[in-house]
């Protein structure tokens, strides 16, 4: 496996002089890992001898500098093929429709939206011939027949909810849930803070993709893991869990023609 940094090397418009000439001069050094020089992006490996001096300078300079720091983690074809377990991701997304009457808040002072209905629509053609896809709100559906291939097998730990046509009540695919989540992983992750609701304490994480490293878990966990699992912990504004699934799972979702996947290997340590 190997870790990316992609960031902007770039400056607000109220940075000094010097700041501006500091943020030059540091794409130029970084320039052979740019990815698109007009908007001074760049993709290193977190180990070389670069990737410090972009790290000094967002911390020196942080008042000015660009503020969204992401993560790639690339995993060989070995890795990926010899992984007990994934975290479970899709290069397709389908945007849905859903009512909001039944979304929940924090608490009564509705300092952020806490859950909502999984009641979804969309358009006959929004799978197009999808075996799984990643979804707006940040949540998995299956096509029909994946449904049916994991309630005739023995995969565990799943809950469906029907994904409804926008203009009738046929189902035209299925959403997936762990029905039990895991124990924390915040410690083995070190995930931040958010956002946290100053009345109930509810709180959510910042996303995989500003850490620099994949998703780890105990080893001592891998006892306790389903063929599908989500994250107690959830993330973004629409709090999203992380879902883990086996092996097994993964091989019927290439069985079956997924050729979406863009799952990650889960690292125990």
């Amino acid at each position: 496996m190997r870790t990316y940094l992609r960031y902007a090397i770039f400056v607000n418009k109220k940075a000094p002089a010097n700041v501006q000439d500091a943020a030059r001069d540091l794409f130029e050094k970084c320039r052979k890992y740019s990815i698109n020089d007009k908007l001074k992006l760049v993709l290193m490996p977190i180990n070389t001898p670069e990737y410090p001096l972009v790290m000094e300078f967002i911390e020196k300079h942080k008042e000015y500098a660009y503020r969204n720091i992401f993560y790639e983690h690339k995993f060989t074809k070995k890795e990926i093929d010899e992984a007990e377990y994934y975290r479970l991701a899709t290069r397709s997304i389908v945007c849905v429709t859903r009512s909001t009457e039944f979304d929940l808040y924090c608490c009564d002072k509705k300092s952020f939206l806490w859950t909502f209905a999984n009641n979804f629509k969309i358009g006959r053609r929004d799978m197009n011939n999808k075996v799984i896809s990643f979804t707006s709100p940040y949540r998995y559906i299956i096509a029909p027949e994946v449904k049916e291939r994991i309630e005739q097998s023995d995969l565990q730990n799943f809950e469906f909810f029907p994904v409804l046509s926008k203009t009738k009540d046929d189902i035209l695919a299925w959403q997936i849930e762990a029905k039990e989540l895991l124990p924390p992983l915040i410690e083995i992750n070190g995930w931040r803070v958010s956002k946290k609701c100053p009345f109930c304490g509810k709180q959510n994480y910042n996303p995989i993709q500003n850490y620099a490293h994949p998703l780890y878990m105990p080893i001592s966990m891998k006892e306790q893991l389903n063929d599908i699992n989500a994250t107690q912990e959830t993330f973004t504004e629409i709090q999203s869990r992380y879902i883990i699934i086996s092996k097994r799972v993964y091989n019927l979702l290439k069985e079956m023609g997924a050729k979406n996947l863009n799952c990650q290997p889960v690292i125990f340590k």
